[in-house]
C-alpha cells in the first residue's frame, strides 16, 4: 500500500486563494512586462512558506515561465500588503495543463470507437 500525501487544510486553501487573488490583482495593474496571464490555482505548502502557482497564458509557455521566475522576488514583495501571514510564501511557477487534459478527453469521446463502446456495441 502506497502512502498518500495528506489533504490540504482549510487554512492552506484560504491562503492559497488569497495569494491567487492578490497575484491576479498585481499582474492586472500592468507593473510587470508580461503578456496576458491567468493565475488559475495556488497550492500552499503545509507551513505556508512556499506556494506553487499555476498559470495559463498566451504565447510560449517556457518563455513566460522564465519571465515569471525573473520577477519572482518583486512579485513576492508585492504580496505583502495583501497577506496577513507571518511569512511571505516563496513562489514557484508551473504551467496549468488543465485545458490540455480537457481537450484530450473531449477528443477521446469524439473518437468513433469510443462512442460505439459507450453506446454498448461489442463489435471489434
Amino acid at each position: 500500500m502506497v502512502a498518500s500525501a495528506p489533504l490540504p487544510t482549510t487554512r492552506q486553501y484560504r491562503v492559497g486563494e488569497a495569494v491567487r487573488r492578490a497575484l491576479s490583482d498585481i499582474l492586472a495593474r500592468g507593473d510587470f512586462d508580461l503578456p496576458l496571464i491567468s493565475i488559475t490555482q495556488v497550492d500552499m505548502a503545509p507551513d505556508l512558506r512556499s506556494a506553487r502557482v499555476y498559470f495559463m497564458g498566451g504565447g510560449d509557455s517556457l518563455q513566460l515561465r522564465e519571465k515569471l521566475k525573473q520577477i519572482r522576488v518583486p512579485l513576492q514583495n508585492a504580496l505583502r500588503p495583501y497577506l496577513a501571514t507571518r511569512y511571505l510564501p516563496r513562489l514557484k511557477f508551473c504551467e496549468d495543463h488543465t485545458l490540455d487534459h480537457v481537450s484530450l478527453i473531449h477528443d477521446l469521446f469524439e473518437n468513433p470507437r469510443v462512442a460505439r463502446d459507450l453506446k454498448g456495441g461489442n463489435e471489434a
